[in-house]
């Protein structure tokens, strides 16, 4: 046997043994586990059998050792949330027929993380805006420490001075939505930059907050933000009866500037 055939056969059995475990290893169509699902985060195919609304126990940082209830929806591996707080009288109140549970839920299934959060101490005076803003930061702390990085604020009411400072202060807010919001102590609205957005909406009929205040709000925020109102007509302080209307609206604000 000729020296060139014996390296030709050796050839043959060196591919034959190797070959398919270097196929194996390497091949880009045949990607492992660990490369199908390199990058993590949150995938909608799993959320199926949520969402499961939890009640935390928010720590406050504002040196008081204080903590704050809240409801949270927690998507695993989200990098998104929403904030949600409710209007004077604190609790879990909600406007526009319990828009915000049901608006928790749904984004739930599109990897969003919700917290509705209470005021330890709800009222019209500015050292409770204060301790109420406080409130919404420690559900902010609380989604950041689950990395999450691009959120919402939305407010009622009372929450219109709450979302104003807390926007103000927080960069990671890239959208902050009004429900018949407040216009007193509302002014740092003027401080949103130009990465963040603004949504109103409220009813000229409102018997408890004057719609006067919500356009307020809206007119002291900068002119060079997106930012739109959403007026309606016949409809009390809470917008009961209203979500048929607003909550595709809402939702899509939601989509356009916190998912995109």
């Amino acid at each position: 046997m000729s020296t060139l055939t014996a390296m030709r056969r050796l050839f043959l059995i060196i591919c034959l043994t190797f070959m398919p475990l270097l196929q194996g290893c390497g091949s880009s169509s045949d990607p492992s586990p660990m490369s199908m699902n390199s990058g993590g985060g949150c995938r909608p195919e799993d959320l199926k059998n949520g969402p499961v609304m939890k009640n935390l126990e928010l720590a406050v940082n504002d040196n008081t050792g204080d903590t704050t209830s809240a409801k949270a929806w927690i998507a695993p591996g989200a990098r998104h949330g929403i904030i949600f707080v409710t209007g004077i009288d604190g609790g879990f109140l909600e406007p526009a027929d319990q828009i915000y549970t049901r608006t928790a839920e749904s984004f739930y299934h599109q990897c969003v993380s919700s917290i509705f959060v209470t005021y330890r101490a709800p009222g019209n005076v500015p050292g409770n805006v204060k301790m109420s803003v406080a409130d919404a930061r420690s559900a902010i702390d609380h989604l950041k420490g689950l990395g999450i990085n691009k959120m919402a604020i939305v407010g009622w009411s009372f929450g219109g001075a709450v979302i104003s400072h807390t926007s103000a202060e927080v960069p990671e807010i890239a959208t902050v939505i009004g429900f018949a919001p407040q216009g007193l102590y509302a002014e740092p609205i003027a401080q949103l930059r130009q990465s963040q957005s603004l949504l109103v909406f409220y009813s000229y009929d409102d018997e408890n907050v004057a719609y006067t205040e919500s356009q307020f709000l809206f007119d002291k925020a900068p002119g060079n933000i997106k930012k739109e109102a959403y007026p309606l007509s016949g409809y009390n302080h809470a917008l009961d009866g209203t979500s048929r209307k607003i909550e595709p609206v809402f939702h899509n604000w939601l989509k356009d500037n916190l998912l995109n």
